[in-house]
């Protein structure tokens, strides 16, 4: 057992960082949405107990202790981002959501104790891809009168991660792992017939996290996992995110599952977070699935509903789900290249619709 404890403390200790923003920084840390594999979307990203799935391992690496079989999986969305405010706009884009391949090894066939299974996996994920335009009325700190402000955003948030995960005799599965993130946006502003610079964020971070599932019965899984602050080399301390779950699977029909994750921070640079999660799948036919989830988000106030469908076999896996979510509040729009920023008066709508599909192929065992 000492060496498989031995890799998951490496996994932990390999920890560096970098970033060229201090200011932008608590961008990486923020939740900005559920986005994944078609399962995953499905279930509104309720997963941390269930385990079985490559976005899952993003918020509990113990998940890939649950594989039987190496995994090479894909996944893409196409998605409509309406902004409501004094004018409405809608934007079309589309992205690829998720690559990941998972090395799978078993380690003794002729024992039902210790460590049965091991996996080691790679991946990509696009956490999010906004981009949007709005027109609102505001009055900017060089003014006194209502002005009229149109922006134009374009963000995009991508992972890179490194997971490692084991089976110890089908009861607890363990799970480390390690993610670079990366952040590049730009605002293009424009105030009445006034425009002014645009204005560019990049930034870098990294983050090592760890988790484990429970099966304490048959009918029942639990898992939790703890994440590190996104470490930045100019900020001392940022937020650490807690994950927690509950699973209740009805023999071979289906299952339910619950989750809770909170970012805290004891040094009160940013407040704490908290995001709320619940979906279910429902067994239709011997390899096809259907999921259903709601989310909410403290964080901006929004709201997740998804609906998703998956034929899985031993080999292969295909998938579609449909997400909508919708958020009402105040938008923080730039002004300046100092990162200078103002608050609408009024709030602005945000509607978006996505569609994921995704595709697998197991092999191996």
């Amino acid at each position: 057992m000492r060496k498989y404890f031995y890799i998951l403390l490496l996994i932990l200790s390999s920890a560096w960082v970098f970033a060229d923003s201090g200011e932008y920084a608590r961008s990486l840390l923020t939740p900005t949405g559920i986005t994944g594999t078609a399962r995953y979307m499905g279930m509104s990203g309720a997963m941390a107990a269930i385990g079985g799935d490559m976005s899952a391992t993003a918020d509990n690496p113990a998940s890939i202790g649950l594989y039987r079989r190496s995994e090479v999986s894909i996944a893409f969305d196409v998605k409509s981002n309406i902004s409501r405010s004094n004018s409405n706009y809608n934007i079309w884009s589309g992205s690829l959501t998720s690559f990941s391949w998972l090395f799978h090894f078993r380690t003794n066939s002729n024992r039902q104790t210790g460590v049965l299974h091991q996996g080691l996996s790679f991946s990509y994920s696009r956490k999010e891809y906004d981009r949007e335009e709005w027109k609102a009325y505001v009055v900017p700190p060089f003014s006194r009168r209502e002005q009229t402000f149109h922006a134009y955003a374009n963000s995009r948030i991508d992972d890179y991660s490194m997971d490692y995960g084991m089976n110890i005799s089908n009861k607890v599965y363990l799970g480390a792992g390690m993610s670079l993130r990366t952040l590049n946006s730009l605002i293009e502003s424009e105030v009445s017939d006034t425009i002014f610079d645009d204005t560019k964020i990049s930034n870098l971070g990294f983050t090592i996290r760890g988790g484990v599932i429970y099966r304490p019965a048959r009918w029942l899984r639990l898992g939790a996992a703890v994440h590190s602050p996104i470490w930045v080399s100019d900020m001392k301390r940022l937020p650490m995110r807690t994950v927690v779950g509950m699973a209740f699977q009805a023999r071979e029909k289906g299952l339910v599952s619950v989750e809770y994750d909170y970012y805290h921070d004891g040094t009160h640079l940013t407040p704490d977070m908290h995001l709320l999660k619940a979906g279910g799948e429902y067994v239709f036919a011997r390899n096809g699935f259907i999921n259903a989830g709601y989310a909410f988000s403290f964080i901006d106030q929004r709201h997740y509903a998804s609906l998703g469908f998956s034929w899985r076999s031993a080999y292969f896996v295909a998938g579609m789900a449909y997400q909508f979510s919708y958020s009402q509040q105040p938008k923080l729009l730039s002004f300046f290249p100092e990162h200078t920023f103002v608050q609408t008066d009024s709030a602005i709508k945000s509607i978006t619709n996505r569609i994921v599909f995704t595709f697998a192929w197991r092999y191996g065992g």
